[in-house]
């Protein structure tokens, strides 16, 4: 099921909002279980059609036995919530022994959707900061629904008294955190910190080619411990708005900034490095450059930014830098493309994104970096209102699977960390597998690390994490 973009449905005096996975009713707010409403966003994307019981048991609780009588008790509060009369029904309609039928005459807006929302959506947009914690009662796992009425009704309870504790917990962090951080000092600037610029492409429609060198070589030059670099959605960010790299790198607040130009179709590159407090250059090149060996390309662009800096690499980081998660050049482009079309969190962006991934995998089927890149793909579908139920299994097969080739991906055990945390809260094991994301990568930025934190009520620990990345 694949959810219309910013779409807002409308029938009768009910409000039902994909995009903030909320439903009103009278202009209230109605207090529906995380299940409950994607049961019906599930029913009103399916209307007008009969809905067999299976179709709806393996979307909604997918993965998980239950008999058809967890389907009927959440009909039944779905009824009940919305004024629907069984015997008389003017939105769900029941088909007996079959399923049942949307039947509401249904109205659909493009909403501009709440303060909330618009919130949340510049918060997913910058995915290296810490953010503000979201409400934890909508990230909660499915429950499992046993086959007696006695079984659900404790489980139900049980479900219900953690989301409530966790709640508390979470809001109580947030007011300890926002009151303590008017007190913390700002971040110190580090030393050495970089930031890298997407190239600039002079063949139009090759503007992913200039982020992928860029990506590259944040992703290398992060391999130094004497150096910070920025992620790349920062450099994304302000380039976009035409400003020139000196007013950049004092926005993100870094000492150097790396940029260029590149001409594939004549072979010629230049690349320039900056220092931010005074404009003096300190890389300033051009050459012709083979672009027909892109890992050779990165290679020799990362030896002249680290010589210009004067830093040198211990043995370990010069393996970190020179390591690679596949050998296969149009594996490692495809996976490039992946990343370019990803930044871009829109839903032809990620569409593109999984297909990328996906080419990837296909060109180097033991490519462990790129199954993890396909996990955090399919997890940003949340964004466009796609339900748990769709996305969640097909992320967690894919940093499974990603780990399975290669245990040392940090990537794909801090998204792992999420799965755990968000939607199976297995706390232990989020805790885990975020504690061997930092050993394999300690500069790794996760922003649901914070969310953890918060929900284990770790304040400080936030706050430092918060700190720590918080010029990035």
């Amino acid at each position: 099921m694949t959810l219309r973009n910013s779409s807002v449905f409308l029938f009768d005096d009910i409000r039902v909002e994909p995009k903030t996975f909320r439903a009103f009713k009278a202009g209230q707010l109605i207090q529906l279980e995380p299940k409950a409403l994607r049961l019906l966003l599930f029913l009103i994307e399916n209307r007008d059609r009969l809905i067999e019981k299976e179709e709806i048991l393996d979307a909604i609780w997918s993965g998980t036995h239950v008999t058809e009588n967890a389907l009927t008790r959440e009909i039944g509060k779905l009824r009940k919530i919305l004024g629907d009369d069984p015997k008389a029904p003017k939105y769900i309609q029941t088909v007996h022994t079959r399923g049942y039928r949307f039947i509401a005459e249904l109205a659909e807006a493009n909403g501009e959707g709440t303060r909330a929302s618009a919130e949340l959506e510049d918060e997913e947009a910058r995915p290296e900061s810490f953010r503000a914690a979201q409400p934890v009662v909508a990230a909660a796992p499915l429950p499992f629904e046993g086959t007696t009425a006695k079984r659900t009704h404790s489980y139900r309870l049980i479900t219900t008294v953690i989301t409530i504790a966790i709640a508390l917990v979470v809001i109580s962090g947030i007011v300890l955190w926002k009151r303590r951080s008017a007190t913390i000092p700002p971040p110190v600037l580090a030393a050495n910190s970089v930031a890298v610029l997407p190239f600039k492409t002079s063949v139009a429609g090759e503007e992913y080619l200039g982020f992928e060198i860029a990506d590259a070589l944040v992703t290398r030059l992060s391999n130094s411990t004497k150096l910070t670099v920025s992620p790349i959605t920062g450099a994304l960010h302000y380039s976009q708005f035409s400003q020139d790299p000196l007013t950049i790198g004092h926005l993100i607040k870094v000492n150097y900034v790396l940029y260029g130009e590149m001409d594939r179709t004549h072979q010629h590159m230049s690349t320039h490095l900056i220092r931010v407090s005074d404009g003096v250059s300190l890389l300033d090149e051009s050459y012709d450059e083979k672009f027909d060996d892109i890992f050779k390309l990165e290679d020799a662009l990362c030896a002249k930014v680290l010589h210009s800096l004067l830093v040198t690499l211990d043995h370990e980081e010069t393996q970190g830098l020179q390591k690679r998660y596949t050998e296969n050049q149009q594996a490692y482009e495809a996976f490039l493309k992946a990343h370019f079309f990803m930044s871009k969190l829109t839903p032809a962006g990620i569409d593109k994104s999984i297909d990328y991934f996906r080419q990837a995998i296909d060109l180097d089927p033991k490519y462990a970096m790129a199954y993890a890149g396909l996990s955090d793909a399919y997890m940003i579908l949340r964004r466009f209102g796609v339900p748990p139920s769709d996305y969640v299994p097909k992320s967690r097969a894919a940093v499974m699977k990603a780990l399975e080739l290669d245990e040392t991906v940090a990537y794909a055990h801090s998204m792992l960390g999420r799965i755990a945390y968000q939607y199976d809260w297995d706390f232990p094991r989020a805790e885990r597998e975020y504690a061997r994301a930092r050993e394999l990568n300690p500069k790794l930025v996760h922003n649901w690390y914070a969310f953890y934190l918060l929900t284990m009520n770790r304040v400080a620990e936030a706050e430092a994490e918060q700190q720590k990345f918080d010029a990035f």
